[in-house]
């Protein structure tokens, strides 16, 4: 059966329907239709509310749907019976999205989805996932059904075509994930699907065996939630066993690991023990030889002290007449020890004042001999601009190192526009930097490579040039 709207209203599908779902296209006039229901709460998750006169309230989350559905109960407890007549939600595509982050607080209750800490629980394997999602939209759905006296869900439609004995058969479904879907449509006590036709919005009622197939689908599902629950047990049982056999393996190491330790620790303290042992006996050797070093040195003391008795009787000069003479020839000895210091510093003196000398007269030739140096030490090479410059230096001054190394001159890059300076003292090394420096700018290409290339061509230009200048010399 159908109706057009705005102006008709929703005809009864069943003796008293409980809870309708209204699905379609886009813009074909189900918020509209539903808009002019006397007493109709719509809850509108996606804004669509906003574009006709209707009796709404905005949520986007699953906290707002609580707080709304808790307001609506309080309601009802206050004026004694239900508040609204219909309650709507708009849409379930968005109730679906909402419902996600409700689904992973379900699967987090599980002993599997204890240690999971992620945010889309239709990722988890073998889609155990769609489980919990599906279980938390009917959560929400039954939380509101019991607030009116009818419930409605509004959504967007999906084609799906499936296969029965080799035809294909086309339908229009709910927008939902997967089963659920046909779970949720299952429940209802009618489906209504909305279309246009030229200018007026029709509604094509379902009304069957819903909740039988509901019940069949859920049981399916059931079956599916428990298969994968046994495999994720069975799963877990394993990654268990294997754990307790790593650990074991692993503490059985670390035990022979410590055991090995306790007997190299061992070993070290017996032979700590014999060394203390050693040098407590060389302790007792040493303090022995001190004891005999003191007694021998007494010895040598009286020993020197008779000598030198034995020297003043043998000498017949007293102590004071012996030490006399010995300052005298000391005198003597230092006397000429001075005359030798004496001679020793005037010849150095004389090397010193040479060495000064030619310091001075090199100081004295640098300064008056500067512009006759930079005239026979630098060259000049003119650059077609400034941006060569930069490709003669090169990427971390690569370039101009390479061409100072093969050539053996400096290379002064400065404020000078245009040009760049080649220093060196040998007059052959800098032409052939100047040679193989024009030959790059006029080659373009400039890196290491090239540069020892354009390098080894002017050295042999250089001295073709000088076999052949001395070939004319000998000519004339």
């Amino acid at each position: 059966m159908s109706l057009t709207l705005p102006t008709s209203k929703i005809p009864a599908v069943s003796e008293n329907p409980k809870y309708l779902i209204l699905y379609g296209l886009p813009k074909a006039g189900k918020t509209s239709c539903l808009a002019q229901l006397d007493n109709n709460l719509i809850i509108d998750l996606e804004g669509g509310s906003v574009f006709v006169d209707a009796m709404a309230i905005q949520c986007r989350t699953i906290n707002d749907l609580g707080e709304a559905a808790s307001a609506i109960r309080a309601k009802n407890k206050e004026v004694g019976h239900n508040f609204y007549k219909h309650i709507t939600i708009d849409n379930a595509t968005r109730l679906e999205d909402i419902c996600m982050s409700y689904a992973c607080t379900l699967y987090r209750q599980t002993p599997l989805g204890k240690k999971w800490d992620g945010t889309d629980v239709t990722t988890l394997p073998n889609g155990a996932g769609y489980k919990y999602l599906r279980d938390a939209v009917k959560k929400v759905v039954d939380m509101f059904r019991d607030l009116c006296d009818e419930f409605i869900l509004v959504g967007h439609v999906k084609d799906t075509v499936t296969e029965k004995d080799g035809v294909e058969i086309s339908a229009k479904e709910l927008d939902l994930v997967g089963k659920l879907s046909k779970i949720v449509c299952g429940l209802a006590d009618a489906v209504g699907y909305v279309y246009r036709k030229g200018n007026e919005t029709h509604i094509s009622f379902k009304v069957g065996n819903a909740e039988n197939e509901a019940k069949r689908i859920i049981e399916l599902a059931q079956k599916e939630a428990e298969n994968k629950r046994k495999e994720e047990i069975f799963k877990a049982k394993e990654e268990i066993i294997n754990a307790r056999k790593e650990l074991d393996n692993e503490v059985r190491e670390r035990r022979g690991e410590v055991q090995q330790q306790e007997r190299r620790l061992l070993q070290k303290e017996e032979n700590l023990e014999n060394k203390m042992e050693q040098m407590e006996k060389k302790e007792s050797d040493l303090e022995r030889r001190k004891q005999d070093l003191e007694n021998k040195k007494q010895e040598v003391s009286n020993l020197l002290e008779k000598q030198m008795q034995e020297l003043q009787k043998i000498s017949g000069l007293s102590k004071e007449a012996a030490k006399k003479q010995l300052l005298t020839e000391m005198d003597k000895q230092l006397t000429l020890e001075k005359a030798n210091l004496i001679k020793q510093s005037e010849a150095r003196f004389k090397e010193e004042s040479v060495k000064n000398a030619r310091q001075i007269i090199g100081y004295a030739i640098q300064k008056c001999a500067a512009d006759h140096t930079a005239e026979t030490t630098v060259s000049i090479v003119p650059l077609p601009n400034d941006e060569m410059k930069g490709r003669i230096i090169g990427r971390e001054g690569r370039n101009i190192r390479t061409l100072e190394t093969l050539t053996g001159v400096d290379l002064i890059i400065d404020d000078t526009p245009e040009a760049v300076v080649i220093s060196g003292f040998d007059a052959l090394r800098r032409e052939v930097a100047r040679i193989a420096l024009e030959k790059l700018m006029d080659d373009g290409r400039i890196h290491p490579a090239k540069i020892e290339e354009m390098v080894e061509k002017a050295k042999e230009e250089i001295a073709q040039t000088i076999k052949d200048e001395g070939e004319s010399d000998k000519r004339t």
